[in-house]
């Protein structure tokens, strides 16, 4: 059985009275879930940054990624407010860490390499609506 202790940490044990069951599967799809999420941030050497990149430039993407450092930060210091998980956020900003550190100096691909003349609408709300559905999940806190 793999449940909760009263630190919030996933131990396996038998039921006990300090542990709350949770069920395997849903415990690992919240965790799928909030990894696919944040690497749909839009923080440099993410899947978010090179979408919102070829859709927005590159311009916006810096701006966007500063912006959500800054917030990231705010959220792993626990300033954010009574519902976002500090942890959460820190988690994010390690991710983020740990990519740009793997990545080392491998370039972006030029700007030229995407097409301006055929960004069609449609792709532009797809974009706008994975990066609005990666905020959805990692905002609600705990």
């Amino acid at each position: 059985v793999i449940g909760l202790d009263s630190d919030g940490a996933a131990v396996a044990a038998a039921t006990s009275g300090g542990l709350m069951p949770v069920d395997p599967l849903l415990f690992g799809g919240a965790l799928a879930l909030t990894a696919q999420a944040v690497g749909l941030l839009p923080m440099g050497g993410l899947d978010g940054y090179t979408l919102l990149r070829g859709v927005a430039g590159p311009k916006v993407a810096r701006g966007l990624e500063l912006v959500t450092a800054v917030l990231l930060t705010v959220g792993a210091l626990g300033r954010l407010g009574p519902n976002a998980d500090a942890s959460l956020c820190a988690g994010a900003l390690l991710a983020w860490a740990a990519s740009a550190a793997a990545a080392g100096a491998a370039p972006m691909p030029p700007r030229e390499d995407f097409d301006d003349a055929t960004l069609h609408q449609p792709r532009t709300w797809l974009c706008a609506a994975l990066l609005a559905g990666a905020a959805a999940v990692l905002l609600p806190g705990r």
